[in-house]
């Protein structure tokens, strides 16, 4: 990830020989026992292992791109108010009974020029101002408004998917696991008989208006608030600004279907400046069929980054099993779980955490089968992932996570020894339960990088350790660390 720095990576350059040494050993051993889905390599540049090829790989990436988007029911894992969200790294979403929040994240300011200019921005809009921190995450919310709604709808989640998403975050009891999906979210009769319907890919979201037999659409208007400006441009699309970047409706397109033919209607948007105090739109529609279905197609909104599939974007390793199914792990800094207390700046933001992530595609590439998240509230990276002949997945990585935060389960240590440790999880053939996770690792650094598995169910786990013999549980091993942590040479044999 460009413009990280990687906790430990200037000593894992020095350890650089002593790994080496260590993973030829393993190697040797994976060789003679037909273990699967190792796989090597600095893990900002590796992006599977040997199990998969380039050609699964570039599988695996466009199919995220163009998977159905998961809407996430909430169970507790996230704020109460919210029903339903779709998570991302750069946009994430949130479905509540009054509107639908946008918060989009970011470093870089795209619409205003450095502190002075965004103090400028939040002077004229009203807008709180953002804290001076160069560099940090920030956060803007944006939250759409049904102006004039009914305030009893809920929205529902329909169409289920066959993905489930699992949160092991801290002690068992905290788990959230089985988490259902679903590829529709639904406000029904939201204005006197007319439904609201989000749909979408990995990267985009859809929403489209059904407005059933004499209902009026007119009644529809959005109040976008925490905007700093919504506009047409000269192709009818609506634009919607902020200072981190900002989102874009294609000219909407309106139809009826007559006679198994769709007969399209006349439609563009119509800006309210004062709608509930905030900027807002509508809809001018040309005549149609009143007695008939309208379908009103806002079409596509266009992000300045990803949705949903975002939350993958960092992946460090893929595994395939022997019916073609992709698992892939990396980590994703979780920002879904912070809800935007306010339009405008989110002044409480201080980032998300690094979570690792496992999660399953199946062989044809066409659907999310489980996303599993793994951490505490420390750093938490995977860079390898191997498969067993059931379908159980084992994950390795790193953590700076406590056993108070991180969900330690029957082991291997269930101790966390300090600064980064190796971590090493098996998660379960349906992504809903962790069936170990522990610690590997002595007083100062370790990293696991590459895992495999053989036909017993042993998991063989690799990667780089800057602790002495004193702390480092080793048993049998082919040597010791020097005595100086900055020697080069690999340790005597």
């Amino acid at each position: 990830m460009a413009g990280r720095s990687h906790p430990g990576w200037g000593m894992f350059v020095r350890k650089i020989a002593v790994a080496c040494s260590v993973l030829f050993g393993v190697l040797l051993v994976a060789s003679s026992l037909g273990v699967n889905g190792f796989g090597f390599g600095h893990p900002r540049d590796r992006q599977s292992g040997p199990e998969s090829d380039p050609g699964t790989t570039s599988r695996v990436r466009e199919a995220f791109g163009t998977l159905p988007l998961s809407f996430v029911e909430n169970r507790g894992q996230v704020d109460p108010r919210v029903a339903y969200y779709v998570p991302g790294h750069d946009t994430a979403f949130y479905f509540t009974r009054e509107g639908v929040t946008i918060a989009l994240t970011g470093s870089t300011l795209s619409r205003a020029s450095g502190p002075d200019g965004l103090r400028d921005v939040a002077r004229q809009t009203g807008l709180p101002s953002l804290p001076d921190r160069e560099g940090s995450p920030q956060r803007w919310a944006v939250k759409l408004d049904f102006v004039g709604a009914n305030p009893e709808v809920r929205p529902v989640g329909q169409d289920p998917t066959p993905a489930v998403v699992s949160y092991f975050k801290g002690p068992r009891e905290a788990w959230k696991t089985g988490l259902p999906t679903y590829a529709s979210v639904v406000y029904p009769n939201l204005w006197p008989g007319i439904d609201l319907v989000y749909t979408g890919t990995a990267t985009r979201l859809k929403y489209t208006f059904l407005v059933h037999p004499g209902a009026d659409p007119d009644r529809i208007e959005l109040a976008c608030r925490g905007a700093t400006a919504v506009t047409l441009t000269d192709g009818g699309e609506l634009d919607v600004s902020t200072p981190l970047g900002g989102f874009r409706d294609a000219k909407p397109y309106a139809y009826q279907e007559m006679e198994g033919r769709r007969v399209g209607v006349g439609a563009t948007y119509a800006l309210s400046p004062d709608a509930a105090g905030a900027h807002g739109y509508g809809f001018r529609l040309g005549s149609y069929d009143r007695a008939r279905l309208l379908v009103l197609d806002p079409a596509i909104l266009v992000y300045a980054g990803y949705i949903g599939g975002s939350s993958f974007d960092r992946g460090s390793g893929i595994a395939v099993d022997s019916a073609g199914n992709a698992y892939v792990t990396g980590f994703t800094t979780s920002t879904e779980a912070t809800f935007p207390e306010t339009v405008g700046p989110d002044l409480t933001y201080n980032g998300g955490d690094d979570d690792a992530f496992v999660a399953k595609v199946n062989a044809a590439g066409t659907a999310l089968l489980y996303a599993g998240y793994i951490g505490g509230t420390g750093r938490d990276e995977a860079f390898g992932i191997a498969v067993d002949i059931a379908g159980n997945a084992y994950v390795t990585g790193f953590t700076t996570s406590t056993e108070a935060t991180f969900p330690v389960t029957v082991g291997p240590d269930l101790t966390y020894n300090g600064n980064l440790d190796a971590f090493v999880a098996k998660v379960n053939a349906a992504g809903t339960a962790l069936l170990y996770a522990g610690y590997i690792g002595g007083s100062a650094d370790e990293g696991g990088y590459g895992i495999a598995v053989d036909v017993a169910g042993n998991a063989y786990v690799t990667g780089f350790t800057s602790s002495s013999e004193a702390t480092f549980p080793v048993t049998v091993g082919p040597g010791t660390l020097p005595a100086s942590p900055n020697r080069r040479r690999p340790p005597s044999q």
